[in-house]
């Protein structure tokens, strides 16, 4: 029984060690030095290899319009880097192919591929093919392109119109301004009508244009925001020969923000209100319009309510804040109202900061709030550094109920309903980015808002859904291409808590996490002159703890015998002894010690992915003569010859006298 079950339990082992870890999260990413340079980054390319073997990858600078400045690809399995290649720009000339060859496994891998376009130009193509190196089909061949994308100005807006027209004929094109302020937008329009030799542009004059045939147009529409808050607001309409309807939208210009839909239940009288709500400071200017069939039907551009009449049905609430040169952000409402009835009602946050991509001003919605005391924790995470500026305001009915100016926690008094949390906050000037956690509690239960959020343009996040609790291993890792990050950290939050970070390339070992939701937070930055960077992140099921066990036989040996170690470890892949005994050894086996003179620890060390465990066996050693070590004296040495001598003279004393006796 006993060698049936030790067989049992190596199998186990056996079994724990060779299956594959559960992995929840592997991926590769590349990260660029500016957003503009990520946002020309094509997706990444994948192929699969069924046959172990050598392959090539081959990239292409396609040359059009014209040759890219940059051009470089990585092939990734794993997080691992296992092939790059790079095309030699040239200038004025034909760029060769680049083709490098490398050993794959089967399994899945993806095509990581950075460059730049030309100086002037959008953007420029290239392909990529994949293929054994000794001949046969490709894995992968596929183009793409790196395009630097191209934005209208802060205070204009381009409106790009698919057009069926059924007829030839005159067609009509009606703009209208319906700017918070009268003639605050500019608008121009273009008609284009694909033909044979290419693109025919059709003008469109004040009254429409002519269609010299039925099918498929575009309608190109530039309008441009003049008031001194950049927000304009039109609506375009075109009608056919027969006055039919072919298409009609209002559009927003500048700052103006998208619509909200709202739906008057019958004809009559309403409330429009805006109200600043002075959060981190007042609005420098906001306001409200109320859009129904195309027409302007209400204004608000201040604090005071106004009158809007309404027919029943639907109607489109357009929106405008401008906020302070001084912190470039804020928040105000708005509300429509029929009596004490709220029709529609939304909050609105404002960042007029040079870069969209990272604001300043966050907002955290909280649904079905309980009345009483909340607790609300703002917390500045200091991932990768302090913030400079963090403030929060709790909002309920338009009205800020608390604000505070600094992370900590306070209470918040709170009526039954809905609420929002703004926070305002500012990226470190020294790393550009930052990490916070928010928390409203409320007096029992669950939080009714909680969440972490990165400040800055460079963060990258992703979601990760933990299914079964347990023990994870949580690695990022810098692929190195097209050259070794300058920087590269990694956050891991629950909540409103980071549980988890690691500075540069490494491993949060052996992390618990429980079934739940979480977020992983990384900020890398590229080398100097690089441009581009490509890491790795990667949770999996934590690798086994190694095990390991030394016995000594025998653990007494006389002074100058021997003893025999034995030693078994499991989920280690090295093991290194001390004490007694030195150098490295196998993950198992059996050696005979050099010969004792003293008592001797013997120390062995196995480390693995896991981590390290360690063992030891002590050995004493007892000198000849000694009578095996027992707790007396037992003599020794020329006093215990004499005691001997002595002791064998009084026995043979003490027999002649009994033997006189008798």
């Amino acid at each position: 029984m006993r060698i049936i079950r030790s067989m049992m339990a190596a199998a186990l082992c056996i079994l724990a060690i060779e299956a594959p870890a559960a992995v929840l999260l592997e991926t590769t990413s590349l990260v660029a030095t500016t957003e503009e340079a990520q946002a020309s980054l094509p997706a990444p390319l994948s192929f699969t290899v069924t046959q172990a073997g050598r392959y090539t990858i081959t990239l292409r600078d396609l040359q059009t319009p014209e040759n890219l400045s940059r051009l470089e690809a990585a092939v990734t399995r794993n997080l691992v880097r296992v092939a790059a290649v790079e095309v030699q720009a040239v200038t004025g000339g034909t760029p060769q192919p680049a083709s490098v060859s490398f050993t794959a496994e089967a399994g899945e891998y993806q095509v990581h591929v950075v460059g730049t376009p030309a100086t002037g130009e959008a953007g420029g193509a290239f392909g990529v093919v994949v293929a054994p190196t000794d001949g046969g089909a490709a894995l992968l061949d596929a183009a793409d392109v790196i395009a630097v994308e191209s934005q209208p100005a802060a205070d204009q807006a381009v409106l790009r119109q698919a057009l069926s027209l059924p007829v030839a004929g005159r067609y009509s094109v009606a703009l209208t301004d319906l700017s918070f302020a009268p003639t605050q937008t500019t608008l121009q329009a273009l008609v284009l009508r694909e033909v044979p030799t290419g693109v025919e542009p059709i003008v469109v004059d004040a009254g429409g244009f002519d269609a010299p045939v039925s099918g498929d147009y575009e309608l190109i529409i530039l309008a441009k925001a003049t008031g001194g808050d950049l927000a304009g607001l039109y609506n375009v309409r075109v009608t056919g020969p027969q006055a039919q309807a072919i298409f009609q939208s209002v559009q927003p210009v500048g700052r103006t923000r998208a619509p909200s839909a709202l739906t008057f239940p019958a004809v009559g009288q309403y409330t429009l209100s805006a109200t600043d709500l002075r959060f981190p400071s007042a609005l420098a200017s906001f306001g409200a319009v109320i859009v129904q069939s195309g027409a302007a039907i209400g204004r608000v551009t201040d604090d005071l309510p106004k009158t809007v009449t309404a027919a029943a049905g639907t109607a489109q609430l357009f929106s405008i804040g401008v906020a302070s040169a001084i912190d470039e952000v804020g928040a105000f409402a708005v509300a429509v109202k029929q009596g004490s009835t709220v029709i529609a009602s939304s909050l609105r946050t404002v960042d007029n900061s040079d870069d969209p991509a990272k604001p300043s001003i966050y907002r955290f919605d909280a649904a079905s709030v309980a009345a009483g005391v909340h607790s609300l924790n703002l917390e500045d995470l200091r991932f990768p550094a302090p913030l400079p500026l963090l403030k929060a305001a709790v909002i309920q009915n338009a009205t800020v109920i608390h604000e505070q100016n600094a992370a900590g926690v306070a209470n918040v008094t709170l009526a039954a309903g809905d609420g929002q949390v703004l926070v305002a906050t500012r990226a470190p000037a020294a790393s550009g980015n930052g990490l916070f956690s928010v928390r409203l509690l409320p007096p029992t239960g669950q939080a009714v808002v909680q969440g972490t959020q990165g400040v800055g343009g460079l963060f990258q996040s992703l979601p990760l859904t933990v299914a079964t609790t347990g023990v994870y291993d949580i690695a990022l890792t810098d692929l190195e291409f097209p050259s070794e990050l300058q920087s590269a950290a990694l956050a891991v939050t629950q909540g409103s808590t980071v549980i988890g970070q690691v500075l540069g390339d490494g491993v949060i070992p052996r992390q618990q996490l429980t079934a739940g939701t979480y977020a992983l937070y990384f900020l890398g930055q590229p080398a100097l002159g690089a441009g581009f960077g490509l890491y790795g992140l990667r949770v999996a099921d934590a690798a086994p703890t190694p095990t390991v066990t030394l016995t000594a036989t025998p653990t007494s040996v006389t002074s100058g015998q021997t003893t025999s170690l034995q030693w078994t470890a499991t989920n280690a892949t090295a093991c290194t002894a001390s004490g007694g005994w030195s150098g490295a050894k196998a993950t198992n086996g059996t050696q005979t010690s050099d010969a004792l003179t003293a008592a001797a620890t013997f120390t062995i060390t196995c480390t693995g992915a896991g981590g390290s465990a360690t063992a030891s066996a002590s050995v004493s050693v007892t000198q000849p003569g000694s009578g095996g070590g027992g707790g007396g004296d037992g003599g020794g040495g020329a006093f215990g010859a004499l005691f001997c001598v002595l002791l064998g003279i009084a026995v043979a004393t003490r027999r002649a006298v009994r033997q006189q006796r008798a």
